[in-house]
């Protein structure tokens, strides 16, 4: 199937819905139950309210801010280590083939510091291309945009190398990247929108802390955008991969035999 905009979404839905247990499980493990216990611990210990990354750093100072950089960076691992596990999840699927949650975990947390570092670097060159012209920075982040499903799947290719496999597979489907960020993002949007109303709602209903409730229902929305996004990049990847490669999806599950 070639890659398109309504193809991605398309593997997207069919993804969550072949495998909603499975993500439901890992999603609750590695992102929702963390990522609510950080920011309750930020809150209730540091009096630290929701927000960015970026905005609990500006709001903190001294001792702290070293509590936030290890939260963060906890945060950071158990992303990678739940998008290693949903990429793999994603191409063992794609061929029904059955999927021991066990193995899948071993693999994403060796693939973990690994995923880490493709980040940083990708950042570093991002963060160059914007000091020059934003366009630059934007065209980078579409070329890149599967360079951590490629290291995930295609043994070998290292930490530049999967940066460069990414650049031939999203070759030609850039600006179809860029739409589907877009349109992703806006959703995104929206979504954080109607938290802001359920929360302000809630707050006066619930018997707790109004920042309390709006920590807890922005922890909960953040998770679930994150997991969502995951999926998608995996979906993505494996369109991307069966179109540019022309291979069938078992040929892509061989790594993880």
């Amino acid at each position: 199937m070639p890659f398109s905009f309504g193809s991605a979404y398309s593997r997207f839905f069919r993804l969550i819905s072949d495998n909603f247990a499975l993500f439901l499980i890992l999603g609750l493990i590695l992102t929702v139950l963390p990522t609510l216990a950080i920011n309750y611990g930020l809150y209730a210990g540091l009096e630290v309210q929701p927000g960015s990354w970026w905005e609990k750093w500006d709001r903190v100072s001294g001792s702290p801010q070293i509590w936030l950089v290890g939260s963060g960076l906890v945060s950071l691992l158990l992303y990678m280590i739940n998008l290693s596990a949903i990429t793999e999840i994603a191409i063992l699927r794609a061929v029904g083939k059955s999927v021991s949650l066990p193995t899948v975990l071993g693999h994403a947390a060796f693939n973990a510091l690994p995923l880490v570092l493709i980040l940083l670097m990708t950042g570093v060159v991002a963060g160059f291309a914007f000091l020059l012209l934003v366009f630059p920075c934007f065209m980078f982040l579409m070329a890149a945009y599967v360079a951590i499903p490629a290291y995930v799947s295609e043994q070998g290719l290292g930490l530049w190398g999967s940066v460069k496999r990414s650049f031939v597979l999203t070759r030609g489907h850039r600006w179809t990247l860029f739409g589907l960020t877009l349109v992703n993002g806006i959703a995104s949007n929206l979504f954080d929108k109607l938290l802001e109303v359920l929360g302000a709602n809630l707050g006066s209903a619930l018997p707790m802390p109004g920042g309390l409730t709006d920590t807890l229902i922005t922890s909960l929305g953040d998770s679930l955008s994150s997991l969502t996004g995951m999926i998608f990049t995996a979906a993505v990847y494996v369109g991307l991969r069966i179109s540019r490669d022309k291979m069938r999806p078992d040929d892509a599950a061989q790594v993880f035999d």
